[in-house]
């Protein structure tokens, strides 16, 4: 399966106009902005990490004392 893009990316010299379009597209469709949030969920992986790796480093840390 090949990368596919599920956020458009601005880039470049970015008009307000234009940026606000595209705002006003995803307020006035909400599909597309369920879409997005259902492909960032299948893509994003477990949760959690944060607190795994504290954990993690606190156990390390505690070892070395």
């Amino acid at each position: 399966m090949g990368k596919k893009e599920i956020v458009p990316e601005l880039v470049g010299k970015l008009k307000p106009q234009d940026v606000g379009d595209i705002v006003i597209d995803y307020l006035q469709n909400p599909a597309k902005l369920s879409d997005i949030r259902d492909k960032l969920r299948s893509v994003r992986g477990e949760t959690g990490a944060a607190s795994k790796l504290t954990l993690l480093v606190s156990s390390e840390l505690e070892k070395q004392v």
